[in-house]
C-alpha cells in the first residue's frame, strides 16, 4: 500500500482593517470572499472572532502566529487616522503590528493594500507604513483585476517576473559597450510629447527614425575575428535591446496621437535595408556575418511594427507597409516586404542552437526580448500573418520562425467570419473575396523546423471558407 500524500498546504492570511463605514467593510469582505474562492484561507474578525473573546488577544495571536503567511493591512482614511492617533481597535492593532514591521526578519509577512486615495490622489498610509510598498486596490474594472492578481501572486509567491537563473559574464562586455543613451533619451522626449504636444510627435519621430539609420554603422559586430562568431552576433543583438525598446516606445507614442505617417515608416525600413548593404559595399574589410546583428534588428523592428498595427487595427498603415515596394539599390529592383525575412546563417549555427537548447535562435531572441508573454504572442500573430500574406500575394515567402509558440489560433484568420474584418483584410491584401477563399483552400502544407518534423499551421485550420464573412 502506498502512503497517502499530505494535503497541499494552503496559504493563510489575516486581514487587518478599520470598520470605517458599512460600505468599506463590505468591500473588505468581498476581498476576503474572493481570496477564499482562489484557495487562500482567510482569517478575519467577522468570521473568526467569536462573541465573548478578547479581540486584542485575537489580533496579537493572528499577527504573531507562524501559521499566518501574510497579514493584509487594508489602508483607507479611517485606518490611517486611527493608526496614527493610536485610537480604537486599529490603534491597539497598530501597536501590535508596528514592532513586527520594524523588527521582524520576515519583512514580507505584512502586505499593505490600498483601498482609498485622498482628494489629491495620494494614498492614505499611516506613519509606520509610510515607506512600505503597497498594492493599490482603490480602482475598479481592469485596474482592480490587475491589482488583485498582484495580491494573489504575492501571497502564493508566484511573481509575474521571476528572477532568472544566474548565468556567466557575457563576452561582449570585453568589447566597447553600445552607446544607446542618445536614442533612449530622444524616445523619452517623444513619449512625454504624446500627451502635451501631439503634433510635435510626428516631427520628432521622423528625426528619431533618421537618427536610427545614421547609427546603423554602430550596430554590427566590429570585431571580424571568426572565433565563436555566432556568439558574437548573439551577444551584439542582446546589446541592441535598448534600441528596440526605444523604437517601440516611439511607435506607441506616434500611434497614440493618431498622426502615424505610413510613408515615413515604409521609407525608414527601405533606407535601413539599403544602409546595411551599403556598409558591406563601402568597406571590404567587413564580412557578411558581422552584419547579421543589423539585419536582425531591421527584421525585428519590422515585425514589431506589423504586430502593433494588427493589434490596434491600423488597417490603412498596415496596407501601406504590406504593399509598399521597397527599392533595393544593391539589386536595382523593387522588392516586397518578405525581403526582410533574412536567414541568419552564422547566428543559426547548430552549435549555438544546441548550447541554447533551441531549434531556432531567432525565435529564442524574439522571445527573450519581448516585454512580456502577451507581447510575444502579438509577435507570433504578426509573424504568421506575414507568412499568410506572402502566400496569398504569390510572393517569395516569409518564414514564421515563431510558429511553434502559437497559442490557441491565428486571430487574423479566425476573425474572417466577421464581415467587417473580412472587408478590412481584403483592403490590406488588395485581393477579392473569391481569391482569398481559393488561396485558403489551396494552401499547401509547408514543413517547419526539419529537426522536429512538423508543419506550419494552415489557414484552413482556423477558418472554414464557408464561414468567411458569415457574421455581421
Amino acid at each position: 500500500m502506498t502512503d497517502t500524500p499530505d494535503e497541499e498546504k494552503r496559504e493563510k492570511v489575516f486581514i487587518s482593517y478599520s470598520w470605517t463605514t458599512p460600505e468599506h467593510v463590505e468591500r473588505v469582505m468581498d476581498l476576503a470572499r474572493s481570496l477564499m474562492h482562489d484557495g487562500i484561507d482567510v482569517v478575519i474578525d467577522k468570521w473568526d472572532l467569536e462573541p465573548g473573546h478578547d479581540k486584542y488577544a485575537f489580533m496579537e495571536k493572528m499577527v504573531t502566529s507562524v501559521d499566518i503567511d501574510r497579514v493584509l493591512i487594508i489602508l483607507d482614511e479611517g485606518y490611517a487616522k486611527k493608526a496614527d492617533n493610536r485610537s480604537g481597535g486599529v490603534g491597539t492593532e497598530t501597536q501590535i503590528i508596528s514592532p513586527q514591521v520594524y523588527e521582524a526578519l520576515d519583512q514580507t509577512k505584512f502586505l499593505p493594500i490600498l483601498f482609498e486615495l485622498d482628494p489629491q490622489g495620494k494614498p492614505y498610509t499611516p506613519v509606520y507604513l509610510a515607506t512600505r510598498l503597497f498594492i493599490d486596490l482603490s480602482g475598479d474594472g481592469s485596474s482592480y483585476r490587475n491589482a488583485y492578481e498582484q495580491v494573489l501572486r504575492n501571497i502564493y509567491k508566484l511573481p509575474d517576473e521571476r528572477k532568472p537563473i544566474l548565468g556567466t559574464k557575457p563576452s561582449f562586455l570585453e568589447n566597447p559597450a553600445q552607446d544607446t543613451f542618445a536614442i533612449e533619451h530622444r524616445a523619452r522626449i517623444i513619449r512625454n510629447l504624446a500627451d502635451t504636444a501631439p503634433k510635435r510627435v510626428t516631427i520628432e519621430a521622423k528625426d528619431f527614425l533618421d537618427s536610427l539609420i545614421d547609427d546603423i554603422p554602430e550596430f554590427f559586430v566590429q570585431n571580424n575575428d571568426d572565433e565563436e562568431k555566432n556568439k558574437q552576433i548573439y551577444e551584439k543583438i542582446q546589446g541592441l535591446l535598448p534600441i528596440k525598446v526605444a523604437y517601440t516606445s516611439v511607435l506607441d507614442s506616434w500611434m497614440q496621437t493618431g498622426l502615424l505617417d505610413s510613408i515615413k515608416l515604409a521609407t525608414f525600413f527601405e533606407d535601413c535595408y539599403n544602409k546595411i548593404y551599403e556598409l558591406m559595399g563601402s568597406d571590404r574589410s567587413i564580412n557578411k556575418w558581422q552584419l547579421e546583428s543589423c539585419k536582425f534588428l531591421h527584421y525585428e523592428l519590422f515585425l514589431e511594427t506589423i504586430s502593433k498595427l494588427l493589434k490596434y487595427e491600423e488597417w490603412e498603415s498596415l496596407r501601406y507597409l504590406i504593399n509598399y515596394k521597397y527599392h533595393s539599390k544593391e539589386r536595382g529592383m523593387d522588392e516586397d516586404f518578405d525581403a526582410f525575412s533574412y536567414y541568419f546563417t552564422t547566428l543559426e549555427d547548430v552549435s549555438l542552437q544546441r548550447e541554447k537548447d533551441t531549434y531556432n535562435i531567432s525565435q529564442l531572441l524574439l522571445y527573450e526580448r519581448a516585454d512580456n508573454k502577451r507581447m510575444f504572442q502579438d509577435l507570433v500573430q504578426a509573424d504568421l500573418f506575414l507568412y499568410y500574406v506572402a502566400f496569398i500575394r504569390n510572393q517569395k515567402g516569409w518564414f514564421p520562425v515563431t510558429y511553434p509558440n502559437l497559442k490557441d489560433r491565428s486571430k487574423v484568420i479566425a476573425n474572417l467570419k466577421s464581415k467587417q474584418h473580412l472587408t478590412n483584410l481584403l483592403m490590406v491584401l488588395e485581393v477579392n473575396e473569391d481569391t482569398l477563399k481559393q488561396k485558403i483552400k489551396e494552401q499547401p502544407s509547408q514543413e517547419g523546423y526539419r529537426e522536429i518534423y512538423d508543419t506550419i499551421p494552415l489557414m484552413s485550420r482556423f477558418i472554414d471558407i464557408n464561414n468567411i464573412g458569415a457574421n455581421i
